[in-house]
């Protein structure tokens, strides 16, 4: 799969996508050798990044670097990306979960379905912030 197209943000590169796309390639890179990580960049962590190299470059290596505030969907759309949307980390969050359980369910390889839930649901506060987030307290279920 071919990276999205990114737009420059003060020498930051944020991926031009909307949630169901970067959902859809967050699933669809489990289980590749190389993966990485997400970083959700706002206009605030955008200009941090400017004078912060070491910030910039986290941003620039990430897999994904989406536009998490409505400032950076407007830029991306003045770029001439018509389909980029929100990317709002907690809805990313549980939208990946949500289609892995489906993807996990339809299998029927016990050690998939609890790859998936263990990896989108830690089991003690100490193992991620998430655990404590709103969306965990919209799914309880994932405990």
């Amino acid at each position: 799969m071919n990276p999205p197209p990114r737009f420059n943000v003060l020498g930051t590169g944020v991926h031009a996508l909307s949630l169901d796309e970067a959902r859809d390639r967050l699933v669809a890179a489990r289980g590749q050798r190389h993966l990485g990580y997400v970083c959700c960049a706002t206009a605030y962590n955008t200009d941090l990044a400017r004078a912060d190299a070491a910030l910039r470059r986290a941003y620039n290596a990430a897999l994904l670097t989406t536009p998490d505030g409505m400032p950076l969907v407007w830029l991306g759309r003045w770029h001439g990306h018509r389909g980029i949307t929100r990317v709002y980390g907690p809805d990313l969050l549980l939208a990946t979960c949500d289609a892995g359980r489906a993807a996990a369910s339809g299998t029927s390889s016990t050690a998939a379905r609890r790859a998936w839930r263990s990896s989108c649901a830690p089991r003690s506060p100490r193992a991620s912030p998430a655990s404590s987030s709103p969306a965990r307290s919209r799914r309880p279920s994932a405990s």
